[in-house]
């Protein structure tokens, strides 16, 4: 269910944020989004997408686009999923450039202009590299660089990070990419094959300031079937992109969800 805002609005930038159960957060991020790129000078919209949401978080936002026409709310039926939320809110993205990013303020907003920096400079995708990392050292940080180590090596990419939502893209560049199962995290290696240019920026990882980590991750049930009838394990999706362009074997599907599961 979409609440649209004036349909003739065509902005350079559209900022793409999933949310579920966000309800703390919601104000906030929306009164440090709007503050940044009011700054910035240039045309913007806001695109914040509900999967499937229990709390009051669909009333706050839907409250916020009824007082700002640069706002445009997606609602889901249910919660989905990060790429699903995702793929939803690029469908109704309007920028020439679209700056996804998550909505528990963990994504600090001030850091948006260094994103809208590199894209000034002409780069396709401008990915998110949290380089100072908050997470515990032997349970988060050091199995996500070996994940991420391992999903340079496979996909020829050569990026620290690919776990983050925090990226930027040019809209031609995300339209020719299908997003399901867990292939959010890999934008940059498909985008890769396509042509496209790629820079990765230092990001601040903050500590969540309210509520719990609600945002599903991972495999949809939609997908899921479709691979398992198939007879292809979760992370399959991954693997089998990546083998169409020579950069897997067929062996690669496990060590990929197991990387997957680090980032």
């Amino acid at each position: 269910m979409r609440f649209p805002y004036n349909s003739r609005f065509m902005p350079r930038y559209s900022i793409v944020v999933p949310l579920h159960n966000e309800q703390e957060n919601v104000t906030d991020l929306y009164d440090r989004l709007k503050a940044v790129m009011e700054i910035n000078g240039e045309s913007f919209e806001i695109v914040l997408v509900d999967d499937g949401s229990t709390d009051r978080s669909f009333h706050l936002l839907r409250e916020i686009a009824a007082v700002d026409s640069r706002v445009t709310v997606v609602r889901l039926r249910r919660n989905f999923g990060q790429t699903s939320a995702l793929a939803a809110g690029f469908d109704h993205a309007r920028g020439e450039y679209i700056i996804a990013m998550d909505g528990d303020l963990q994504h600090d907003p001030a850091d948006i202009p260094i994103f809208l920096e590199k894209i000034s400079e002409g780069y396709d995708i401008v990915s998110g590299w949290r380089k100072q990392r908050i997470d515990n050292l032997w349970l988060r940080r050091i199995p996500s660089r070996c994940a991420n180590w391992l999903m340079a090596k496979l996909s020829g990419v050569d990026i620290h990070d690919f776990g983050t939502t925090f990226k930027a893209y040019r809209r031609d560049i995300i339209e020719q990419i299908p997003l399901y199962g867990e292939l959010h995290r890999f934008i940059p290696a498909l985008a890769s094959w396509h042509g496209a240019s790629i820079v990765e920026v230092p990001i601040r990882n903050v500590h969540r300031e309210r509520g719990a980590s609600f945002l599903r991750h991972g495999w949809d049930a939609e997908h899921s079937f479709r691979f398992r009838s198939r007879g292809l394990a979760p992370g399959a999706e991954i693997s089998e992109a990546l083998r169409s362009h020579g950069t897997a074997r067929p062996v690669d599907a496990v060590r990929i969800r197991a990387a997957v599961g680090w980032l």
